[in-house]
């Protein structure tokens, strides 16, 4: 109890000598403390900031887990935020997720007793724990908020959806609309006057208050920031005219201070223990709740957030860069060009933003770097394609962005360097970083992350080195049993285009190099240019050589990875999307890399169970590929080709034209092809529909 008397006078934290002491008393009589003085204990040892040892952290827990039963509900609320803030300031005092599993468990009867508070203030703690509760106390928490949720205040609300967001499971989609809806009418009716005897609403106006002003507006920042990115983590989207008023809100109260007050204010406990919910991070975080909504504001407010969130993150982590970078790319691509000081667009405002992260790409897990990979080549029209067909182009609203980019020429005073980095050349040196950054990461990165990496790569035109590159693949292949299947085809797809790219380098290699032979075969010339022929061919030649050792798309080091890829892709194929399928069968086409017969197999099965779910592109590609894969003479089972004549025939059938073209004629050709007998690839090499092929997230 004197701890918790210290802790509420605010006492400053104790000398080294006094929190020895009081760390060795309290370890003394963890066993004898009642409840209620456990929880007190544990809160005045955070408000301390008391540095306990991790075995007598670790004993108050497992006393808890004791006299579990004997806590009261407040008491159980009151233990979760203790442990969430204890956790938040020293990762070694988190709790393991099989004690808070125990702990929920043994105070399952508590929850129907929790009031207003206490259960927005257990479901946040939850959330900052990132624990999964179990199903009975999850569904019992989830049942007793929507009871009283017309009694709760905005912030308890708040915090309950912000807690359930940050859980691996998704509440009912009913039971989100209606915390929202009640979330957001709190705000209105508290704008105001007060209507009714709401306990909820009469809470919140005391407590409103007796809080300074400036509490209180602080209070409402965070509050309107946990709502919106829980709406972001819960991709519920409220109505329009809901949501564009809290965004407005935010920029007015929290992205735009009327005075410096903001900036000089100490920060509260509250607003410190949540990155997310800092106001300094506040563009940030408006962004990439919005982009997983997936609503674009208007264009004047997203150039604010835009010109907030750059200026909020120069002193961020480099991660919450990341973050933003990804976020801007999925809302600027649909907006286009957007207006602003200055009439900045996409290419000016991505430049800038890349000019701060420049000198910190090695700061950035693998993670973050494949989302600024992303996004650069997202944001930068001139980065995508690489000149050979494949991969090239963008999505509809490349032009938009284009536009954009042309319109910033008068920002500031590194347009040179804009320039540059918005040219292809540029985007392939920035990509260059970012994967030399992401070499020595490349073992503790995910299959997305790796993906991305290779996607971007070959995007933008960069070839990556031939250990960068076999790194990264062995890195998949490894991870390829618990991986997305999206990220194993996207492997694949910017594998095959990176490889497919190097051979039409070394074609026209060898087509200069034919050239020059001609042309000293006709030597019939002075002395003088005959000598000069030949210096031309021995530098030629000399060359040719060079860009032959280079390429690796024959490389054993490079194809055993592939290989391994494929096998251990196996077992998951089953799980495969149309789109996956198409883009794997591509890919392998053009790295001629062939698999074994249980791949087959099972690709057959799955793509045969899967065939009306195809688009007409994807359709006509995986016939394509199919026909460059196999060997001569061989061709898929009969009642696969069954199948896809049956589905063409379907298609055909429509009536609506839309089954036409070079992809009719890609599925006319397979079919014909393996119906005859002794069909196989070798006449295929000249049919239409494999080269454009494009996956749907470029």
């Amino acid at each position: 109890m004197t701890l918790h008397a210290l802790a509420a006078l605010g006492s400053p934290a104790l000398g080294a000598a006094q929190a020895a002491d009081a760390a060795r008393r309290l370890s003394e009589v963890t066993g004898q403390l009642k409840p209620q003085e456990l929880v007190l204990s544990m809160a005045a040892a955070n408000a301390l900031a008391l540095q306990l040892p991790p075995a007598a952290w670790a004993d108050l827990l497992a006393h808890a887990l004791r006299t579990a039963p004997a806590f009261s509900p407040r008491d159980c609320a009151a233990l979760l935020h203790a442990t969430a803030a204890a956790a938040a300031a020293d990762a070694e005092r988190r709790p393991g997720h099989a004690w808070l599993g125990d702990f929920l468990a043994a105070t399952q009867q508590q929850v129907a007793g929790y009031n207003l508070q206490d259960l927005g203030m257990a479901l946040y703690s939850l959330g900052r724990l990132r624990h999964q509760p179990p199903r009975p106390w999850l569904a019992a928490a989830l049942r007793r908020a929507g009871e009283q949720r017309r009694r709760m205040c905005a912030g308890s609300v708040c915090m309950c959806l912000f807690g359930v967001s940050c859980m691996r499971s998704r509440p009912p989609a009913q039971w989100v609309a209606a915390m929202a809806s009640q979330a957001l009418g709190q705000w209105q009716v508290l704008q105001q006057p007060p209507v009714g005897d709401s306990e909820g609403r009469a809470a919140s106006e005391q407590r409103s208050q007796s809080q300074p002003p400036q509490q209180q507006q602080q209070q409402q920042q965070r509050e309107h920031l946990m709502l919106l990115w829980a709406f972001g983590r819960l991709r519920y989207r409220p109505p329009p005219s809901h949501l564009q008023a809290l965004v407005a809100s935010i920029l007015q109260t929290t992205l735009r201070p009327p005075s410096a007050e903001r900036h000089d204010a100490p920060q509260s406990a509250a607003s410190a223990d949540a990155t997310p919910l800092d106001a300094a991070r506040a563009g940030s975080t408006v962004l990439l709740a919005l982009a997983r909504i997936g609503y674009v504001p208007p264009r004047r407010m997203l150039a604010e957030l835009l010109g907030a969130a750059l200026q909020g993150l120069v002193d961020a982590p480099p991660q919450a860069f990341a973050c933003t970078l990804y976020a801007a790319a999925l809302l600027l691509r649909p907006a286009g060009s957007v207006g602003g000081a200055g009439g900045a667009g996409a290419g000016p405002w991505l430049c800038r933003a890349l000019d701060v992260l420049q000198g910190r790409l090695g700061e950035l897990t693998p993670q973050g770097l494949s989302m600024v990979a992303w996004a650069a080549v997202r944001l930068a029209p001139e980065a995508r394609g690489g000149g050979d067909g494949s991969g090239s182009g963008g999505s509809s609203g490349g032009s938009g962005s284009g536009g954009g980019s042309g319109n910033g020429g008068g920002s500031g005073g590194g347009e040179s360097g804009g320039s540059r980095r918005r040219s292809p050349a540029g985007a392939r040196e920035w990509l260059g970083a970012v994967c030399d950054a992401a070499g020595p990461r490349l073992g503790g990165a995910r299959p997305q992350a790796v993906a991305v990496l290779l996607w971007a790569a070959a995007r933008a035109g960069h070839e990556p080195d031939e250990g960068w590159l076999a790194a990264a693949l062995w890195r998949q292949a490894e991870l390829a049993p618990d991986a997305a299947p999206q990220s194993i085809a996207l492997t694949f797809w910017a594998a095959a285009t990176l490889t497919h790219r190097q051979r039409l380098q070394e074609q026209r290699q060898q087509e200069q190099q034919q050239e020059q032979q001609q042309g000293q075969q006709q030597g019939q010339q002075q002395q003088q240019q005959q000598q000069q022929a030949q210096d031309g061919e021995g530098e030629g030649a000399q060359q040719e050589r060079s860009v032959t050792t280079a390429l690796w798309w024959r490389s054993e080091a490079v194809r055993a990875p592939l290989a391994e890829l494929l096998a251990t892709s196996t077992l998951r194929l089953s799980k495969w999307r149309p789109q996956d399928l198409a883009m794997a069968a591509w890919a392998l086409s053009r790295l001629r890399l062939r698999p074994q017969d249980a791949w087959m197999a099972r690709f057959y099965a799955t793509s045969g169970r899967k065939m009306a779910e195809f688009r007409d592109q994807e359709l006509a590609v995986m016939a394509w590929a199919l026909l460059r894969l196999l060997p001569a003479g061989a061709r898929p089972p009969t009642a696969w080709v069954a199948s896809l004549r049956d589905e063409a025939a379907a298609r055909r059938a429509r009536g609506d034209g839309s089954w036409r073209g070079r992809d009719a004629r890609s599925v006319a050709q397979a079919v014909a092809v393996w119906l005859r007998a002794g069909g196989g690839g070798g006449g295929a090499r000249g049919g239409a529909g494999g080269g454009a092929w494009r996956s749907r997230d470029d």
